[in-house]
């Protein structure tokens, strides 16, 4: 790891501890203005976008930190879709990157600009929403539209995190073509995904061995009882390996297998969010699932990013199509996928 990417590694782990800190009763789960625009102060909010297209610089791993640091304690901010998406279709489209937080939206083709568009995440909060829509030649259309011109729909997701429906009047979307693949968006969509995952599931095992370390039975901690050790075992299975597919796919950013890497590791990371989850909360017992838990906050999220943009099936279907082109090499392919 660069020495720059540790600093921001180590910069974003003490934000989000620092607001961790304050407590689970204390925390909102859908919304915390105030984490969002520290986090903008510190250019948090624009990590992975070039200084020339406006945004801090740093590559997609800096990105991905971030978010995975916001996922450890299941902070309720829309880093990953604003940044990592929204943003960074507006500048690999070179348009401008407009202030405060971004939404987004994939539509079919052949939608009507009239009909709303449900689950938009943090559509009540979003400034302007990013619309993207496939064009011919598998590449994609863009508009971007001012929020307040919009009528929304408060809704939420699984975690209690905002999930709105947004109607669009139809002067707004103004679409502007652009050499962006769909493909690319896709692969953008499974890595985010798993490093979502991965920060919450990291923050799953952390706070059961914590728990397991500092709960008692009959004289001595439960991390002490066979089961218990089993338990903590498998999770942390699951916790590493999601991390080091998170870790596999950057590293092969931009080259060949890229895309067959990030799905890999989204099926892998889609599939391992509910057995994960599932182990978390039998060793904390009935007490993870309260709202005064921080467990809670990070299974929700583990059960609603599991399929945000995709299951594990979809993930493996889209996996096995870049596998059985004609002009690819099963053993070559394979290969080259599980890194440098």
């Amino acid at each position: 790891m660069t020495d720059d990417r540790a600093l921001l590694r180590d910069t974003a782990a003490a934000v989000f501890s620092a607001w961790a800190a304050r407590g689970a009763a204390e925390l909102p789960d859908d919304w915390d203005e105030a984490l969002w625009l520290e986090l903008e102060e510190l250019g948090f909010t624009l990590v992975g976008i070039s200084e020339e297209a406006g945004g801090s610089g740093g590559d997609l791993a800096a990105s991905l930190d971030v978010v995975r640091a916001a996922s450890f304690v299941g902070a309720p901010i829309p880093v990953a879709t604003s940044a990592l998406i929204a943003a960074w279709l507006l500048a690999e489209a070179g348009r401008e990157i407009p202030t405060g937080v971004l939404a987004f939206l994939v539509i079919d083709k052949d939608m009507c600009p009239t009909v709303a568009a449900d689950a938009v995440a943090f559509g009540r909060h979003a400034r302007h929403i990013v619309v993207a829509k496939a064009s011919a030649g598998s590449v994609l259309d863009l508009a971007c539209v001012d929020r307040s011109v919009c009528a929304v729909e408060p809704g939420e997701d699984i975690a209690g995190e905002p999930s709105d429906r947004v109607e669009f009047p139809p002067s707004s979307l103004d679409f502007v073509s652009t050499s962006i693949p769909v493909a690319a968006l896709q692969a953008r969509f499974a890595i985010v995904s798993c490093a979502v995952i991965s920060g919450l599931l990291d923050g799953a095992l952390a706070s059961s061995v914590t728990y397991a370390t500092q709960r008692a039975q009959f004289g001595r901690p439960i991390s002490r009882f066979q089961s218990v050790q089993a338990m903590l075992a498998e999770l942390a299975g699951y916790a590493s390996a999601a991390r080091v597919a998170t870790e596999t796919a950057i590293a092969l950013y931009a080259s060949p297998s890229w895309e067959l890497a990030s799905f890999s590791a989204a099926a892998y990371a889609a599939e391992a969010a509910g057995p994960a989850a599932a182990l978390a909360h039998q060793i904390h017992g009935a007490i993870g699932f309260t709202d005064e838990h921080p467990l809670g906050r990070l299974t929700r999220r583990l059960w609603a990013w599991r399929d945000v943009w995709g299951n594990e099936r979809m993930w493996a279907e889209r996996l096995g199509d870049q596998l059985m082109t004609p002009d690819t090499r099963l053993w070559d392919a394979l290969a080259t996928a599980s890194g440098p």
